[in-house]
């Protein structure tokens, strides 16, 4: 462990960030948004109660509830992008389950990542441009802080004698 620190502290900042990047094996950028899901396991049972997303991906997506699910389990979700647009419909399944300790202490819940399978052509047309909206809002915000922070910088050292 501490040669493996050396390792990475003897490497340049670029050099770093790059490694790090290396070791994310999604191909698609996650952003967290407040959107909600319902899930069911099987064609003839009931929707899941709406549960709010932690992040989501043009390839899938990532929640917790008190349900337990199988690995490669197909789902059948309902994604609620807003309040004012009906659910899209998504096949997909689940990648990986984790129980996590609750807020509460008293119970668990089950981290789930989300591989999306099948969509039809009209939510994924509807998907990716709220997604990519979605995505281009938070760069532009961020984009919006740091010249902010620049503009401030400059300032100060122009005032500085």
């Amino acid at each position: 462990m501490k040669a493996s620190t050396n390792v990475l502290s003897s490497l340049s900042t670029k050099e770093q960030l790059r490694l790090l990047l290396a070791q994310d094996k999604r191909k698609t950028e996650r952003v967290d948004i407040p959107v909600f899901l319902s899930y069911r396991e099987s064609l003839e049972t009931a929707f899941s109660p709406k549960t709010q997303i932690e992040d989501i991906s043009g390839g899938g997506l990532r929640f917790s509830d008190s349900r337990k699910l199988k690995k490669h389990a197909v789902l059948y979700v309902q994604l609620y992008l807003s309040p004012q647009t009906p659910p899209l419909a998504i096949e997909g399944e689940v990648i990986w389950c984790t129980k996590i300790p609750a807020k509460n202490k008293q119970k668990y819940l089950y981290n789930k990542g989300i591989m999306f399978h099948k969509m039809n052509c009209q939510d994924r047309r509807e998907f990716v441009s709220f997604l990519s909206n979605q995505i281009l809002s938070s760069y532009l915000e961020n984009q919006s802080v740091l010249l902010k922070q620049l503009s401030s910088a400059q300032a100060s050292k122009r005032s500085t004698p």
